[in-house]
């Protein structure tokens, strides 16, 4: 018998879906990226209105780069083994770093106190482990998925991605 053989088929996604944990967890990644969408489509309106002298183009620019650049030094300094985070704490972290920040920002939006510079630094650091947390969440879900329902879950992670940030996010958002 060969080894292809002699192991058990990969799991569907409905078959991973009954795990409550990795429900849980992938129903959080949805989540997550639907607020990602909607921070495509609302914070460029948003920059429009409090943009002020500075040109609408690098207002722009600069509030939806604010989000990745601290997230891509970090995560990078966790890739290059600089910096050393257990992956729960890193996806706590970034969920309320970020549901935290986005409440602030929110506020001061509707109460008309945002302004250009808080937004921007807001997202600069309110998504400081953005990218750390979105890696943490997929070594997770595939760690309690086991091997036969990896496959599963990096498909949902994908779907999620795809589903939340293209369609929810945008839709929402607009």
């Amino acid at each position: 018998m060969t080894s292809a053989t002699t192991r058990k088929a990969n799991q569907s996604y409905r078959e991973v879906l009954r795990d409550r944990q990795i429900a849980v967890l992938l129903l959080g990644d949805l989540l997550s990226n639907a607020g990602t969408g909607m921070i495509i489509v609302a914070m460029p309106v948003q920059t429009l209105a409090i943009h002020g002298s500075m040109p609408k183009a690098i207002a722009i620019g600069l509030v939806e780069a604010a989000p990745f650049v601290l997230s891509t030094v970090l995560a990078l300094a966790i890739g290059l083994g600089r910096v050393r985070m257990a992956p729960r704490t890193l996806l706590i972290t970034d969920c309320l770093l970020r549901s935290l920040t986005f409440s602030v920002l929110g506020v001061l939006a509707v109460t008309g106190r945002l302004t250009l510079p808080v937004l921007i630094v807001g997202l600069l650091l309110g998504a400081t482990f953005r990218l750390a947390g979105s890696s943490s969440r997929r070594l997770l879900a595939t760690s309690l998925a086991g091997e036969n329902g990896q496959f599963a879950v990096n498909g949902l992670l994908g779907l999620n991605t795809t589903f939340a940030l293209y369609i929810v996010g945008r839709c929402w958002a607009a």
